[in-house]
């Protein structure tokens, strides 16, 4: 049987006791020392990380000022660009209105001109025409029915000067 006795006692306490302080030197300490070191690993790990993450963000503000920027930029592009399309337009337009405007006055001095010659070159016919005129009247002195009769002849020569000149 189980033997009880104080001496048997005492050395099992002291055994024990013996056995707790070399485990707790050699191998509660180290252990420890261990889980020290990793727990410092570890918090250092962490804050890389989040340091990481940090830098992530802030770069990610970056990009996205440099989206807006872009965007700004870009708005402000088209804006000129509409600007300046509008700008040719006018100068264009102006450009071609005063083209028109010059051919139009040139049209309509030419057009003058040649009014201006017809009637001097119809103003020669009649003066023609009246001497004529004024010729039979002296040849003839027959009266009145010779007048109508050397009018209406004028009158036709006249009217036949204008439908050649009108053409």
């Amino acid at each position: 049987m189980l033997n009880l006795s104080p001496l048997n006692l005492l050395i099992t306490v002291v055994n024990l006791l013996v056995l707790l302080v070399l485990m707790r030197k050699f191998l509660y300490k180290p252990v420890l020392e261990i889980i020290a070191k990793r727990q410092k690993l570890i918090d250092g790990q962490f804050s890389q990380a989040d340091t990481a993450k940090k830098e992530a963000e802030q770069l990610k503000k970056q990009y996205e000022a440099c989206i807006a920027e872009a965007e700004d930029g870009k708005a402000a592009a088209v804006i000129e660009a509409k600007t300046r399309a509008h700008a040719e337009y006018d100068r264009i337009i102006s450009e071609a209105e005063k083209k028109a405007g010059a051919i139009l006055a040139e049209a309509k001095k030419a057009g003058q001109e040649e009014k201006d010659r017809a009637l001097r070159e119809a103003g020669g016919e009649i003066t023609k025409l009246a001497v004529a005129a004024a010729a039979k009247i002296v040849a003839d002195q027959a009266g009145e029915e010779s007048d109508h009769r050397i009018y209406d002849e004028f009158l036709k020569k006249a009217g036949e000067m204008s439908e050649t000149d009108s053409r």
